[in-house]
């Protein structure tokens, strides 16, 4: 067989050369840097594809030390909020000229490994969705100036900058809330793990709340982040003395697992019996088996300021580590007796 003989590949060179500008430009344009017109970049394009040109970007992070990608650390994609996280960090990182890398941590316990093999394609920045990064790699990410941001967890006492939902402003709202329409047997279903930050806000925020108002401290059981969790711990909840008349989970998934137990099992009638709020609103919260009560995350405004935060780190703004808190909104449905005049005004 005869030897093919092997064309030369086009180079960046080429390419400025055919579309009649320099070979800076063509490397803004390929990389999504402002300062390249539309007609520019469209022009620059063209040629690439005439010449069979592909922009080889990891070649030249090589050279810069640093790409032009975000790296997103998630925990278990069948987490819906998570999802809704990544769709709108990865639309506005790519508004604003970043290629966006996915990595995975279904077991939160694998956030450090995660962002240990992400630092390898030197990331413009990182924004982790699962869990809390140790000291060590906080640490790390400062001493390569690379900026790292939590979203959608309360950092507790990382030096990590952060944004999240105010988690124990929300969960005073549920409670003032519930105490408006006359509940005053309170419990609070937990996530799985106590020391999980996000959730031990919640559970601050409400208890206290109720505590303040002159009513039994709340029973805390441990919903176990999930649908089954919320399903056991409604067995050993009803079960005591005097079961609650309302009860708050720190995520919606138990509070749906909750409820099915408390019709199936119990036979009592939400919310005649007993109120039930959730946190999150994860799509089957509306659905007309559970018309769900619950906390909204306001995902948008959280991944904006995200991506900002991020810019702004990149910018070499270090100084203290950030925390951004953002509103959650009370969603009103037919899983609790609150009145809507009762939290008006109050988001």
């Amino acid at each position: 067989m005869a030897d093919r003989k092997r064309t030369r590949a086009a180079t960046s060179v080429d390419v400025a050369r055919a579309a009649g500008v320099s070979q800076s430009v063509v490397s803004r344009a390929f990389s999504l840097a402002p300062g390249v017109s539309p007609a520019t970049r469209e022009r620059i394009q063209q040629a690439a594809a005439k010449l069979g040109y592909r922009h080889n970007q990891l070649a030249r992070g090589l050279i810069t030390r640093r790409s032009n990608l975000l790296a997103l650390v998630a925990g278990a994609l069948s987490n819906p909020l998570h999802l809704n996280l990544i769709q709108s960090l990865s639309r506005l990182a790519q508004a604003r000229g970043h290629r966006v890398l996915l990595v995975t941590a279904p077991d939160e316990k694998d956030m450090d490994g995660a962002i240990d093999d992400v630092l390898a394609y030197m990331p413009v920045g990182i924004v982790a969705m699962a869990g809390t990064p140790g000291a060590a790699q906080v640490g790390e990410c400062a001493r390569l100036n690379l900026p790292l941001v939590l979203v959608g967890r309360d950092p507790g006492a990382s030096l990590a900058s952060s944004v999240c939902c105010d988690n124990e402003a929300a969960a005073r709202r549920v409670a003032v809330a519930l105490l408006a329409a006359g509940h005053r047997r309170f419990a609070f279903l937990s996530s799985r793990e106590a020391e999980t930050a996000f959730s031990m806000a919640r559970e601050r925020g409400f208890c206290a709340t109720a505590v303040a108002a002159g009513c039994p401290a709340p029973v805390v059981v441990n919903g176990g982040s999930s649908y089954a969790g919320g399903y056991a711990a409604a067995g050993a909840l009803l079960g005591c003395g005097s079961p609650p008349d309302a009860v708050f989970c720190a995520g919606d998934a138990i509070a749906l697992g909750f409820m099915d137990a408390v019709r199936r099992d119990a036979g009592l009638l939400i919310p005649d019996r007993i109120s039930v709020v959730g946190f999150d609103d994860m799509p089957m919260a509306s659905w007309t088996s559970y018309e769900l009560t619950t906390v909204r995350q306001r995902i948008e405004a959280m991944a904006d300021a995200a991506i900002d935060l991020l810019l702004l780190e990149d910018a070499n703004d270090w100084g203290r580590p950030t925390k951004r808190l953002v509103p959650g909104d009370l969603i009103i449905r037919r899983s609790a007796r609150i009145a809507l005049s009762s939290v008006e005004g109050t988001r």
